[in-house]
């Protein structure tokens, strides 16, 4: 008798065991299911925007939606642009824009731009840029920059920038620039690698620079290539030359080509 409960209990054990796998699978498929319903539904599609100034709009701003087009007669507001909008005054996207983004006077991206942003006076990417900025004033990335910036008075990349800035001022870049830099007046970066900077007045770069720097004066703590101008600064010259009328390094390493070449570790040499 004690055998034949014994083998009752383990039937009942291994129906049960059974049952919650089969219950798991069940729940486990639904969940995997359901999933891509309930990411979807998290983010509301808002197609068409217009926008007399926000909140006086067609579409109520959302934080979780995503617009296709926008239109501001003044200014429009909206998260995520996936496409084109168009502003009289101002463009505002809190989220990411892939796509085109026009503005009469100014626009700022929170998020992250794929794609082109232009504005009449500043342009504005808190987020990491890939694309072309356009403004007749200022072109201010926050982020990496990977692209274009043209500026009529000035293009400034805060994190690393991969591209080329021109502009009719000057350009900064303040963490490592890889590229180009064009300006009138001056360029600025703290790193350069691979750069080729020209300007009409200065050149500046704030730490080691490995290019070219073509203006009146150019400026580097450390140059790895070509600094051709009236007068050329570099704390140390490494495998580097300075063509112009006057020359100072830091040390003799490199070759100077001018009028009056200076250095800490020599004397004054005057050709």
């Amino acid at each position: 008798v004690m055998a034949f409960i014994s083998l009752i209990k383990f039937d009942n054990l291994l129906y049960i065991n059974k049952y919650n796998n089969c219950l798991f699978k069940v729940v486990f498929v639904l969940f995997v299911g359901l999933l891509p319903i309930f990411s979807f539904a998290q983010e509301r599609i808002k197609p068409v925007n217009i926008s007399l100034w926000n909140p006086v709009a067609t579409s109520k701003y959302d934080s979780l939606s995503t617009t296709y087009f926008t239109f501001g007669l003044g200014q429009s507001k909206v998260h995520n642009l996936k496409g084109v909008g168009i502003n009289g005054i101002a463009g505002k996207i809190t989220g990411n824009l892939t796509g085109v983004n026009i503005s009469g006077i100014g626009s700022h991206v929170h998020g992250n731009m794929k794609g082109l942003s232009t504005a009449g006076i500043i342009n504005v990417v808190s987020g990491s840029t890939k694309g072309v900025e356009f403004a007749s004033l200022l072109n201010m990335n926050i982020g990496a920059m990977r692209g274009i910036q043209f500026a009529g008075l000035s293009s400034m990349s805060i994190g690393p920038m991969r591209g080329i800035q021109l502009s009719g001022g000057y350009n900064v870049a303040s963490s490592e620039m890889k590229g180009i830099q064009v300006s009138a007046i001056g360029n600025i970066t703290a790193r350069g690698s691979n750069i080729l900077q020209i300007s009409g007045l200065f050149n500046m770069g704030l730490e080691s620079m490995k290019g070219i720097q073509l203006a009146a004066g150019n400026f580097a703590d450390t140059i790895k290539g070509l600094q051709l101008g009236i007068l050329n600064v570099s704390s140390s010259t490494r495998k580097g030359v300075q063509i112009g009328l006057v020359n100072y390094s830091g040390d003799k390493s490199g070759l100077q080509l001018g009028l009056v070449n200076l250095s800490r570790s020599s004397e004054l040499d005057i050709m």
